[in-house]
């Protein structure tokens, strides 16, 4: 039985006519219900599955584009903190990270106060490598073009295509991945 005022449902302990306010409910429409809390609403006093309706399709095509806008983001972030490097030479390359952009920053001053003539630099593939003022700079453009490709390029590519899909299917179909 579901309360319509709140749509909070009770089991059914005795027979007879459901008490004002309430309706009584199939298992069926209850699991679906519970499975998704947009299909079903109150219309006209009556429980009502809202499936077949043009609102119900909007907001499920609504939600399905908030939720694949959310996957781009998350990959994004997790592309340019676990993947995204600048290949600084054959046998070296540094990772796209803020963290490492606001450190090799930090030296990028230090070079500009004369307090560094050369810095080191551990790479991914755990190299110590010698970075001078040159260096780091064509480094920082290096990871400062990744993280700009990333962001706003691929991130706003998918997000148009996002925006721009009319079904839950063609959303759906888009595949999210970021590359260097």
């Amino acid at each position: 039985m579901v309360k319509l005022a709140d749509l909070t449902f009770s089991e059914v302990k005795t027979l007879g006519d459901a008490p004002a306010g309430y309706q009584f409910v199939s298992s069926s429409d209850y699991e679906k219900y519970m499975a998704d809390n947009d299909s079903f609403k109150v219309v006209d006093g009556v429980f009502t599955d809202v499936t077949d309706t043009d609102e119900y399709k909007a907001l499920k095509l609504v939600k399905a584009k908030e939720a694949k806008l959310n996957e781009a983001i998350f990959k994004a972030k997790d592309f340019i903190e676990n993947e995204a490097c600048y290949q600084f030479d054959e046998n070296n390359s540094i990772e796209a990270t803020d963290g490492n952009i606001g450190k090799l920053t930090a030296y990028a001053l230090g070079f500009q106060t004369e307090q560094y003539e050369k810095v080191y630099w551990t790479s991914k593939e755990d190299n110590i490598i010698e970075l001078n003022q040159e260096d780091l700079i064509r480094v920082l453009l290096g990871l400062g073009n990744i993280q700009s490709n990333v962001w706003n390029v691929q991130y706003i590519d998918f997000k148009n295509a996002i925006t721009n899909a009319s079904t839950i299917e063609a959303v759906n179909n888009i595949i999210i991945t970021y590359e260097v």
